[in-house]
């Protein structure tokens, strides 16, 4: 990467101007849903928080959450909006040698019992004391990866707005398990699906696809999507769940569901194909003009060991991945791509990344989609040196815009790992339990990284521990290379565990300006913005709050660091 002059860049700092706290654009991603935490809900049970790894609220999107755990102690709020389903994030115990264990929560609508809602611990509960155990054997120690989700829709009318709802934990004898903990629900309003194949479209049931049932349907799928790509048009997948035992290669043509809450892939059929790196499950995405959109791929994993599932895997071009809901595999997606989008789309509760795209990928935008409950980072840009990217070069021109990334339970919200035009604008991150929300860096043998622009950002409740450090809420390091033109302005940070932003050095200087930020500093601390001993290169400050002269702990060399800071 050419290098650029530093006096260009403090000009170009100097020239940025723009307004502290909040953006005035709304962070994160625009659901059709509306979430409700628990924080927020009447209870008469035990209000759990902890920012200790090994807590169990440590892994909630607040850092904070509801115990239930005496017949009829109980969780309420007030609907703020019609709905006829429900999504509960939620832990119930393991069973005593591990492998998970069920148990019902009762749902209770304006006063009146509803139903019941099976809860679940199967893809919860590892164990192990190292830094990223996998393992399902409780004897181990190290408990984590506590919370997973149920979903349902809601029996009867629907929910109004106004209406009182209330999660209560019944008897031990009606099937409710010894305690549950609830960080939060989602609720929100679905409508039906449709019954016949839009205009356009050819329907997989046509090709021998037989939903709810124990068949394999790869095969049959496989078929469609030939025949809609020879005829020019779109193959429908109806409602229902379809059973598969390898990736789906969608090559040059649109797959298109009746919506994630209606249609539902399932890796339910063992084969050869999930000792393999792309594993038994999702799509395999090829070719120019690939779409797949409305519908969910519910893996079967319990752990990132042995066997793969990716929700997407692939080197497509021009392509659309739209309102999917992505669980349960090892990633969302792990794509080397050109010109595509991603968005109005879940990835939640994958033991690896929620989505990755990696090796040269060029003009790649993410929009309003939400991760959860990630085993590794939420979002990623990964631009590395090995593999495909060696002769590919660096990802360039990606953008993360609108997206809500919530309690990756480890690794980061947001990865920027090197790469030129990079772009993370008015994003919400909260609760990344055990490393930054945001991380820019050129670790994991990336490429340097120049243009980077992180502006308009809200994080919150996030830093943690691993690795035998302290990760701030925001991470910019040059480990392994340099980083120029980083601009850092507009963001908002608040609740951070240890300093809102943290600056390390490695191999390569960096060149940035971080300007009009709202830097909230640690509990105990006044140092928001923390400049390790390691930093080289050109930092410009410029007109952070709050305006405390000790915001900022600088331990850089003054002969290596050229720190220019500004209150206006």
């Amino acid at each position: 990467m050419p290098s650029i002059p530093v006096n260009c860049i403090i000009l170009a700092l100097l020239a940025v101007t723009l307004r502290a706290g909040p953006a005035s654009t709304p962070t994160g991603a625009n659901s059709p849903w509306h979430t409700y935490e628990a924080v927020d809900g009447e209870t008469d049970g035990e209000r759990l928080s902890s920012r200790t790894y090994g807590a169990i609220a440590n892994e909630s999107v607040r850092r904070a959450c509801v115990r239930l755990s005496a017949s009829g102690q109980s969780l309420r709020w007030t609907a703020r909006a019609s709905a006829n389903t429900i999504v509960i994030r939620h832990c119930i115990p393991d069973a005593p040698a591990g492998g998970g264990s069920t148990g019902v929560i009762e749902l209770w609508i304006a006063g009146k019992f509803r139903q019941h809602l099976r809860l679940d611990s199967h893809h919860a509960w590892l164990y192990g004391e190292n830094e990223n155990p996998q393992s399902d054997d409780p004897t181990l120690g190290g408990a984590h990866r506590f919370f997973d989700d149920a979903r349902a829709f809601v029996e009867g009318p629907a929910i109004a707005p106004g209406d009182a709802i209330e999660l209560r934990l019944g008897a031990p004898g009606n099937g409710a398990p010894e305690w549950a903990v609830i960080d939060l629900i989602d609720l929100e309003h679905v409508a039906p699906p449709e019954t016949s194949a839009p205009q356009g479209h050819l329907s997989a049931t046509d090709f021998g696809a037989t939903p709810d049932d124990d068949t394999d349907d790869t095969h049959a799928i496989q078929a469609g999507l030939a025949a809609a790509k020879e005829l020019g048009k779109a193959l429908w997948l109806p409602p229902g769940t379809y059973a598969q035992s390898a990736p789906i290669v969608v090559d040059g043509v649109t797959l298109v569901g009746a919506g994630p809450w209606h249609t539902i892939l399932r890796p339910t059929i063992s084969s050869a194909a999930e000792r393999e790196w792309r594993g038994n499950a999702g799509f395999r995405l090829t070719g120019r003009g690939t779409q797949v959109r409305d519908l969910t791929i519910d893996g079967t994993l319990t752990g990132r060991t042995g066997r793969r599932q990716h929700g997407f895997t692939g080197n497509p071009q021009s392509f659309v991945i739209e309102n999917v809901w992505v669980e349960h595999t090892d990633t969302g997606g792990w794509l080397a791509c050109e010109d595509g989008v991603i968005r109005r789309s879940r990835f939640r509760n994958t033991y690896a990344d929620g989505f990755n795209i990696n090796n040269g990928s060029r003009n790649i935008h993410f929009e309003h989609n939400h991760t959860r409950n990630t085993g590794d980072d939420g979002l990623a840009s990964y631009s590395g040196t090995d593999h495909s990217g060696a002769h590919r070069g660096p990802n360039r021109d990606i953008t993360f815009r609108h997206n809500t990334v919530e309690a990756p339970w480890w690794a980061h919200g947001i990865a920027v790992y090197g790469g030129e035009n990079i772009t993370a604008e008015n994003n919400l991150v909260r609760g990344a339990a055990r490393a930054s929300g945001i991380i820019v860096s050129t670790g994991h043998k990336a490429w340097p990284g120049g243009a980077i622009r992180i502006s308009g950002n809200q994080i919150e409740d996030s830093g943690g521990t691993s690795w035998s450090r302290a990760w701030g809420a925001i991470l910019l390091s040059t480990n392994r290379g340099d980083l120029s033109g980083v601009f850092f302005n507009e963001n908002t940070v608040l609740r951070p565990s240890y300093s809102a932003l943290q600056i390390q050095g490695g191999t390569g200087p960096i060149e940035a300006t971080i300007s009009r930020n709202h830097l909230e500093p640690p509990l105990g601390s006044p140092s928001a913005l923390h400049i390790a001993s390691g930093v080289r290169g050109t930092i410009q400050v410029t007109a952070n709050t709050p305006k405390n002269p000790d915001i900022v702990r600088n331990e850089a060399s003054p002969e290596k660091l050229k720190l220019i800071i500004q209150t206006q």
